[in-house]
């Protein structure tokens, strides 16, 4: 629904600003939209929470122990040092 939304206000919006030279320059609005489209699906993707059917297997062995105390670490563990790299690297 939201694509749906964005491509229309999108392409009234694009009527408005170039007029006659709509269909001229067609091309250049379908990429926009394209592009938008490929952006806002791999957004989506990536922030959306994903469903597992069944009980996850673990292993017994060493990875299998890694994976149980990484599971038992707090979800947002890694945020904030990422947060933080991401400020300091904009600063410099």
């Amino acid at each position: 629904m939201q694509i749906v939304i964005d491509t229309c206000c999108a392409t009234f919006a694009e009527i408005q600003k170039r007029g006659k030279d709509f269909w001229a320059e067609f091309e250049l609005y379908l990429a926009d939209l394209l592009v938008g489209l490929v952006v806002n699906v791999a957004l989506v993707g990536m922030l959306a929470p994903y469903a597992r059917i069944g009980k996850p297997s673990i292993s017994s062995g060493f990875l299998g122990r890694m994976q149980k105390a990484y599971a038992a670490l707090p979800s947002r563990l890694l945020i904030i040092p990422l947060t933080l790299h991401c400020f300091l690297m904009s600063i410099f």
